[in-house]
Protein backbone atom coordinates (compact mmCIF):
# COMPACT_ATOMS: atom_id res chain seq x y z
CA UNK A 1 0.00 0.00 0.00
CA UNK A 2 1.39 3.23 -1.33
CA UNK A 3 2.21 5.68 1.85
CA UNK A 4 0.04 8.30 1.25
CA UNK A 5 -3.07 5.56 1.48
CA UNK A 6 -1.60 4.00 4.78
CA UNK A 7 -1.96 7.86 5.93
CA UNK A 8 -5.05 8.47 4.85
CA UNK A 9 -6.45 4.58 6.32
CA UNK A 10 -4.71 5.13 9.48
CA UNK A 11 -6.37 8.26 9.78
CA UNK A 12 -9.63 7.85 9.27
CA UNK A 13 -9.55 4.35 11.28
CA UNK A 14 -8.51 6.67 14.19
CA UNK A 15 -11.41 9.14 13.32
CA UNK A 16 -13.75 6.20 13.47
CA UNK A 17 -12.75 4.92 16.86
CA UNK A 18 -12.71 8.31 18.52
CA UNK A 19 -16.32 8.52 17.22
CA UNK A 20 -17.03 5.38 18.29
CA UNK A 21 -15.61 6.12 21.64
CA UNK A 22 -18.02 9.35 21.64
CA UNK A 23 -20.95 7.09 20.88
CA UNK A 24 -20.15 4.92 24.00
CA UNK A 25 -19.70 7.85 26.61
CA UNK A 26 -19.75 11.23 24.83
CA UNK A 27 -17.35 12.92 26.79
CA UNK A 28 -14.44 10.42 26.69
CA UNK A 29 -13.17 11.99 23.66
CA UNK A 30 -12.57 15.32 25.07
CA UNK A 31 -10.51 13.61 28.03
CA UNK A 32 -8.30 11.29 25.53
CA UNK A 33 -7.38 14.43 23.38
CA UNK A 34 -6.30 16.36 26.15
CA UNK A 35 -4.56 13.62 28.00
CA UNK A 36 -2.75 12.79 24.68
CA UNK A 37 -1.59 16.41 23.84
CA UNK A 38 -0.24 16.56 27.44
CA UNK A 39 1.43 13.27 26.89
CA UNK A 40 2.77 14.40 23.42
CA UNK A 41 0.71 12.71 21.06
CA UNK A 42 -1.36 14.58 18.08
CA UNK A 43 1.28 17.27 18.20
CA UNK A 44 0.63 18.95 14.92
CA UNK A 45 -2.44 21.04 15.77
CA UNK A 46 -1.06 24.59 16.20
CA UNK A 47 -3.34 27.78 17.19
CA UNK A 48 -5.67 29.41 20.31
CA UNK A 49 -7.64 25.87 20.32
CA UNK A 50 -4.84 23.55 20.71
CA UNK A 51 -3.24 25.87 23.36
CA UNK A 52 -6.33 25.95 25.28
CA UNK A 53 -6.72 22.53 25.04
CA UNK A 54 -3.09 21.54 26.31
CA UNK A 55 -3.59 23.61 29.22
CA UNK A 56 -3.69 21.35 32.87
CA UNK A 57 -7.06 22.71 33.39
CA UNK A 58 -8.98 21.83 30.12
CA UNK A 59 -7.48 18.06 30.69
CA UNK A 60 -8.58 18.38 34.59
CA UNK A 61 -12.41 19.68 33.44
CA UNK A 62 -12.50 17.04 30.16
CA UNK A 63 -11.47 14.57 33.03
CA UNK A 64 -14.06 15.48 35.64
CA UNK A 65 -16.86 15.27 32.42
CA UNK A 66 -15.73 11.99 31.95
CA UNK A 67 -15.88 10.81 35.38
CA UNK A 68 -19.03 12.82 35.74
CA UNK A 69 -20.72 11.22 32.66
CA UNK A 70 -19.63 8.03 33.53
CA UNK A 71 -21.63 7.94 37.26
CA UNK A 72 -24.85 9.77 35.57
CA UNK A 73 -25.12 6.70 32.57
CA UNK A 74 -25.62 4.07 35.67
CA UNK A 75 -28.44 5.82 37.50
CA UNK A 76 -31.71 4.83 36.65
CA UNK A 77 -33.11 8.46 35.51
CA UNK A 78 -30.50 8.97 33.15
CA UNK A 79 -32.13 8.92 29.46
CA UNK A 80 -31.03 6.71 26.76
CA UNK A 81 -28.84 7.10 24.04
CA UNK A 82 -30.51 7.22 21.69
CA UNK A 83 -33.19 9.56 22.39
CA UNK A 84 -32.64 12.67 20.00
CA UNK A 85 -31.06 15.18 22.32
CA UNK A 86 -28.43 12.77 22.99
CA UNK A 87 -27.90 11.15 20.18
CA UNK A 88 -27.08 14.21 18.24
CA UNK A 89 -25.19 15.77 20.63
CA UNK A 90 -22.73 12.37 20.38
CA UNK A 91 -22.84 12.59 16.57
CA UNK A 92 -21.36 16.43 16.88
CA UNK A 93 -18.77 15.51 19.39
CA UNK A 94 -17.48 12.66 16.95
CA UNK A 95 -17.47 14.97 14.48
CA UNK A 96 -15.74 17.61 15.97
CA UNK A 97 -13.03 14.96 17.70
CA UNK A 98 -12.79 13.23 14.41
CA UNK A 99 -11.63 16.57 13.06
CA UNK A 100 -9.60 17.15 16.05
CA UNK A 101 -7.87 14.06 15.82
CA UNK A 102 -6.86 14.66 11.98
CA UNK A 103 -5.68 18.33 12.51
CA UNK A 104 -3.56 16.44 15.19
CA UNK A 105 -2.49 13.96 12.84
CA UNK A 106 -1.31 16.91 10.50
CA UNK A 107 -4.30 16.81 7.87
CA UNK A 108 -5.77 19.92 6.38
CA UNK A 109 -8.91 21.72 5.04
CA UNK A 110 -10.71 18.73 3.22
CA UNK A 111 -9.05 15.97 4.72
CA UNK A 112 -10.75 17.45 8.01
CA UNK A 113 -14.19 17.40 6.15
CA UNK A 114 -13.69 13.39 5.99
CA UNK A 115 -12.44 13.22 9.29
CA UNK A 116 -15.19 14.91 10.68
CA UNK A 117 -17.53 12.77 8.94
CA UNK A 118 -15.68 9.63 9.81
CA UNK A 119 -15.70 10.46 13.71
CA UNK A 120 -19.94 11.36 13.38
CA UNK A 121 -20.08 7.96 11.55
CA UNK A 122 -18.10 6.18 14.15
CA UNK A 123 -20.24 8.14 17.30
CA UNK A 124 -23.82 6.53 15.10
CA UNK A 125 -21.91 2.70 15.50
CA UNK A 126 -20.71 3.63 19.34
CA UNK A 127 -24.23 5.15 20.04
CA UNK A 128 -26.88 2.46 18.73
CA UNK A 129 -23.97 -0.50 18.59
CA UNK A 130 -23.26 0.23 22.30
CA UNK A 131 -27.08 0.11 23.18
CA UNK A 132 -27.96 -2.85 21.55
CA UNK A 133 -24.82 -4.84 22.78
CA UNK A 134 -25.19 -3.70 26.06
CA UNK A 135 -29.07 -4.21 26.18
CA UNK A 136 -28.44 -7.68 24.81
CA UNK A 137 -25.36 -8.44 26.80
CA UNK A 138 -27.92 -7.60 30.34
CA UNK A 139 -30.69 -9.61 28.73
CA UNK A 140 -29.12 -13.04 27.44
CA UNK A 141 -26.80 -13.43 30.43
CA UNK A 142 -29.28 -12.37 33.36
CA UNK A 143 -26.10 -10.48 34.53
CA UNK A 144 -27.23 -7.12 36.31
CA UNK A 145 -27.11 -3.77 34.40
CA UNK A 146 -24.41 -2.36 36.41
CA UNK A 147 -21.20 -4.57 35.46
CA UNK A 148 -21.68 -4.45 31.99
CA UNK A 149 -21.94 -0.81 31.99
CA UNK A 150 -18.59 -0.52 33.77
CA UNK A 151 -17.11 -2.95 30.88
CA UNK A 152 -19.06 -0.29 28.25
CA UNK A 153 -16.79 2.37 30.11
CA UNK A 154 -13.94 0.24 29.94
CA UNK A 155 -14.00 -0.02 26.35
CA UNK A 156 -15.05 3.66 25.34
CA UNK A 157 -11.69 5.23 27.40
CA UNK A 158 -9.76 2.10 25.38
CA UNK A 159 -10.83 2.91 21.95
CA UNK A 160 -10.31 6.86 22.47
CA UNK A 161 -6.32 6.02 23.98
CA UNK A 162 -6.07 3.93 20.81
CA UNK A 163 -7.30 6.68 18.49
CA UNK A 164 -5.25 9.25 19.88
CA UNK A 165 -1.99 7.15 20.66
CA UNK A 166 1.27 7.77 19.25
CA UNK A 167 1.17 4.76 17.24
CA UNK A 168 -1.58 2.07 16.10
Amino acid sequence: MPHSTRIIVNTLTRTFAIGIAAGLRSQVPGAALTQALRDGNLGRGRGRLWSTLRRDRSRQIALVSMVGEMVGDKLPVTPSRTEAPSNIGRIGIGAVSGALVASGLGARSGGLVFAALSGAAGAVVGTWGGYHARKGIVESSGLPDLPIALVEDIAAVTIARLAVAREL
